[in-house]
């Protein structure tokens, strides 16, 4: 039946819920227990096996002294070596590495033999290190040198299972130290290289300081920063005179061009005589004519009227006086002219200027041909102070390191005549010691770690599994991975899993009663049912089943039907099509009861009636309608693993999916939902059985 569905699963996310409380952390634990426990058991064990089997270790030590003293490398002080001041530390450091060597340790090895470092290892065969190699790196491994804190004392201590042996090893490393050291700081031929070199440096030096006196003598100089002195005062002098002449023939230049504009501006001529103020008698002709002619009009106004012809050209001709008179001036003035006495003066005063001028740059050209002068010897002397500096550094970095040259031919000396005598800074403070207790492994710690790594292991382990879990657990997850209500949680019962796992008890039959946890579950999980289609619908066909067995929904279905029938709003059928198993059938119907022929059986709880499995029952909408009953549940096999589910399931008027801890997957849950929608069944929600913890609410 299945397989005529065409199944489209969405892109799914993991049902994760966060950890919200200790209860949370605690159910997560719970859930896997089991391997955690393996996984802190399993290290545990290999602790404990490795505290067992490890051998104890002795450890064996030494102290050297290194004297610091002021003696260098011969050769060091000629800068040949590339050596840096050395000091307190850069020594011991120095001794540290020459003790760590491999060749070093490589000549122990040799000395002994692999046998005292690999134990009873020595002999056995080995395909890419020869025993001599194993040896050197365990060497290696278990020997240690480091220096005190402030202190010239350097510690070395090796590690081995026999006391003894360690003991030997050290003493054996010190011996052989002391001889490699010898050949370190040795310098074969420092004294007679450093005698040849002072011979040579002793020749260049005279042959520069015969050059010196040469360039001293061929330039007169006799002390050149007096000279230089001397010479830079005259040209700033001679620079400074030139500037002030500059600003002098601006100042004259200025003053010329300003006589010159006063020159243009004056006249050639000026007045010398002016006088005025005498009385014109051409006005006072014209004043006694206009005064007659103002008398004649008013006789002629006497005797003849305004309009008379002779009144008006005596009236014009008054106008014309008067207008005559206007023009006159009342005084007379005369002017006498002669040559501008002012424009000679300054005539003669831009003649000196331009003399004084002709004066100044005479000055200025020779103050500027002194101080070129000047300066040409000024940079004859720099030229020459520069090759005299060069001379004079050259002279001194030769004595300054025919200095160090003799320095490194007297440390030469004294170190041929220590290595004569046999005679190091080195001082064995504390010879190997025989130890007389293990130093390791302390077994109390290796178990105490062993306990820790077990412990986190195993959290690392209950995590990495609920990281990767992705089945259903709490309600919220099977929400958060189904995207579908959850109608209930219903908790673990092994009581009721005892009855309905097997055939009916005549002594002690199922009288339907549920535990206090599974009846608060139904309850919410009929109340949301009667939500979804209506509390008022009868009858009511309910199926319960879900994507694969063994997730309790033969169990729902029974703890469904109880919950109906003790509600007593009518009589309620228990269909079961589970035609494999046949649980409920086993579980309620008392196969020696009279009715054993009839379809439909009661059962030990009351209102409660049960339709045996059988395969001749037919479809099971047919089925229904044998009697009438206010609710129907029916107890309909996986989808995916009965032929007959989809058909069962489309006959109800819905579907409750049931999922189960650690058995329902996302993937199969969402494959069986959508073959239920696909197949037009309406999926009322989830509920989620044998629920191991609480939940949060």
């Amino acid at each position: 039946m299945t397989g005529n569905v065409n199944v489209s699963v969405p892109p799914l996310s993991r049902p994760r819920v966060g950890i919200r409380s200790l209860r949370d952390l605690t159910a997560v634990a719970m859930r896997h227990l089991g391997k955690a426990s393996a996984v802190f058991l399993l290290l545990l064990g290999a602790t404990a096996a490795a505290a067992l089997v490890l051998s104890p270790q002795y450890q064996s030590e030494a102290k050297l002294l290194v004297k610091i003293t002021a003696a260098v490398d011969p050769l060091e002080v000629t800068g040949r070596t590339g050596g840096v001041p050395r000091s307190r530390e850069s020594e011991i450091q120095t001794e540290i590495a020459i003790l760590s060597s491999l060749d070093l340790l490589r000549r122990v090895v040799e000395k002994l033999g692999p046998e005292p470092f690999l134990g009873d290892s020595a002999n056995e065969p080995r395909t890419t290190l020869t025993p001599e190699d194993a040896a050197l790196i365990q060497f290696d491994k278990n020997m240690k040198a480091s220096g005190e804190q402030e202190s010239n004392i350097i510690r070395i201590a090796y590690t081995n299972e026999r006391p003894i042996v360690a003991a030997q090893v050290l003493e054996s490393l010190i011996e052989l130290y002391l001889e490699k050291r010898a050949v370190v700081h040795r310098s074969p031929g420092a004294y007679e290289f450093l005698a040849e070199q002072l011979s040579g440096l002793d020749e260049r030096l005279r042959g520069l300081r015969e050059r010196l006196y040469t360039i001293k003598t061929e330039n007169d100089i006799y002390s050149l920063d007096e000279q230089r002195k001397s010479i830079s005062g005259m040209v700033a002098a001679r620079e400074e005179t030139a500037d002030e002449l500059h600003a002098s023939i601006a100042a004259a230049v200025s003053r010329i061009t300003s006589l010159q504009q006063e020159f243009d501006r004056l006249p050639v001529t000026r007045i010398l005589q002016e006088a005025s103020g005498h009385e014109n008698p051409v006005a006072d002709h014209m004043r006694i004519s206009l005064f007659d002619m103002l008398m004649q009009e008013r006789e002629l106004q006497t005797r003849f009227p305004a309009e008379d012809r002779k009144v008006k050209d005596l009236r014009t001709r008054i106008a014309m006086t008067e207008g005559l008179l206007e023009t006159e001036p009342a005084n007379r003035s005369w002017v006498t002219t002669g040559a501008d006495e002012n424009r000679y003066q300054v005539q003669l005063a831009i003649v000196n200027e331009q003399a004084a001028l002709l004066g100044l740059r005479s000055r200025l050209d020779s103050a500027q041909s002194t101080a070129k002068t000047a300066r040409a010897r000024l940079d004859a002397l720099n030229h020459c102070e520069r090759e005299l500096k060069a001379l004079d550094q050259e002279i001194a970095l030769g004595e300054s390191t025919r200095a160090r040259y003799l320095e490194g031919a007297e440390q030469a000396r004294i170190d041929r005549a220590l290595e004569d005598q046999k005679i190091s800074n080195i001082g064995v403070v504390q010879a190997a010691t025989r130890p007389m207790l293990p130093v390791g492994p302390g077994r109390k710690w290796v178990a105490l770690i062993g306990i820790i790594v077990a412990t986190f292991a195993a959290m690392g382990t209950v995590f990495l599994f609920d990281y990767f879990d992705d089945s259903f657990h709490t309600p919220e997850s099977v929400e958060a991975g189904l995207r579908i209500p959850v109608l209930a949680s219903i908790p673990s019962s092994r009581r009721l899993g005892r009855w309905l796992g097997h055939a009916r008890d005549k002594k002690d039959p199922w009288n339907g009663s549920l535990p206090r946890g599974v009846a608060r579950e139904c309850r919410l999980m009929v109340a949301r049912i009667a939500t979804k289609l209506g509390a008022d619908r009868r009858p009511l066909v309910l199926g319960v089943t879900s994507s694969k067995g063994g997730v309790g929904v033969t169990s729902v279905a029974a703890f469904l039907a109880a919950e109906l029938a003790s509600r007593g709003d009518g009589p309620v059928l228990l269909v079961d099509r589970d035609f494999n198993e046949k649980r409920l059938t086993r579980a309620l119907v008392d196969e020696s009861a009279e009715a054993a022929n009839l379809p439909v059986r009661a059962t030990p709880l009351e209102h409660l009636h049960i339709l045996p499995a059988d395969d001749e029952n037919g479809e099971l909408r047919e089925l229904t309608t044998l009697r009438s009953f206010s609710y129907v549940v029916v107890d309909v096999p996986a989808v995916e693993l009965s032929e007959h589910a989809l058909a069962d399931a489309r006959s109800c008027d819905g579907v409750v999916f049931v999922v189960a801890p650690g058995k329902s997957h996302l993937l199969e849950s969402h494959r069986g939902i959508d073959i239920l929608k696909d197949g037009g069944v309406r999926v009322l929600g989830t509920v989620l059985n044998k629920r191991r913890f609480s939940t949060s609410d």
